[in-house]
């Protein structure tokens, strides 16, 4: 298994051909093997639909995030460094 820069390299080209591969509306197995249909169905966005709900998170419990845990992970995610270890100073 490759690892470091060559697995940065392989990602950064897989990325580069997934956004070809939606710009041209192909295949992405196409494009990138030539095995496969050219193009691919696509459905309108406002008809998408997740089928599952989603896996439920946490340690030991198997309750589904609620809408002020999703917003607190969010919010912490997008924290810079200094402020993530205030909010873990807090919480501890």
């Amino acid at each position: 298994m490759a690892t470091g820069p060559v697995l940065t390299i392989h990602r950064a080209a897989t990325q580069r051909l997934i956004l070809i591969a939606c710009d041209f509306r192909v295949a992405f197995e196409w494009l990138a093997t030539g095995r496969g249909p050219m193009t691919v169905m696509l459905q309108p966005v406002g008809r998408l639909r997740v089928e599952e709900p989603p896996p439920p998170y946490g340690i030991g419990d198997t309750a589904p995030l609620d809408v002020d845990e999703r917003q607190l992970l969010r919010l912490f995610r997008s924290s810079d460094a200094e402020r993530r270890r205030a909010i873990m100073t807090l919480l501890r």
